[in-house]
């Protein structure tokens, strides 16, 4: 029979579920693709949130979504600039770039990729309906996620420098 460990030996060795959360914590401020992934959400969730409480009040629908989207653009390029990948170059410059590749990515890379999935359900036989729609939306965000991720680092905000890792306790 193994003896009790003190609450010390717990949290060092990781069983402890308090650790959980500064274990998540440390290894999204570890990773530069965590970090790009929860600005992600975050925008997302301004975005469809925005998009919600608009609609709810009886705002139209494109104006309701341009609202939405900017927001989230915005909430994405502030949290990308410093949180992913700690720009300092010329912000105005960054917001340009950030546009355009955004633009892009949401207009021309997203379409394509849903065109192109629903072409090979069709040469395949699926045909069209919810899940060959919702499997092509999927594929294209996760295509525009790489697109953005790429261009932001390479292009947008190739000045910056990561915020530091967090220290390992």
């Amino acid at each position: 029979m193994s003896e009790p460990r003190s609450s010390t030996e717990a949290v060092h060795d990781g069983t402890d579920p308090r650790s959980l959360g500064r274990r998540l914590r440390d290894t999204v401020g570890r990773s530069v693709i965590a970090r790009f992934a929860s600005v992600g959400v975050v925008n997302t969730l301004v975005d469809l949130g925005l998009y919600v409480l608009f609609r709810g009040l009886g705002m139209p629908l494109l104006l309701a979504n341009t609202l939405s989207t900017s927001a989230g653009m915005a909430v994405s390029f502030f949290g990308n600039r410093s949180f992913v990948f700690g720009a300092t170059d010329n912000r105005r410059r960054e917001i340009t770039l950030f546009v355009i590749v955004c633009g892009l990515g949401i207009w021309v890379v997203q379409p394509a990729v849903i065109a192109g999935v629903g072409r090979l359900a069709e040469l395949a036989g699926l045909g069209e309906g919810f899940l060959v729609d919702t499997s092509a939306k999927i594929a294209a965000i996760l295509v525009a996620a790489v697109w953005n991720f790429v261009l932001y680092g390479r292009v947008v905000f190739r000045g910056g420098r990561p915020p530091r890792e967090v220290a390992k306790a």
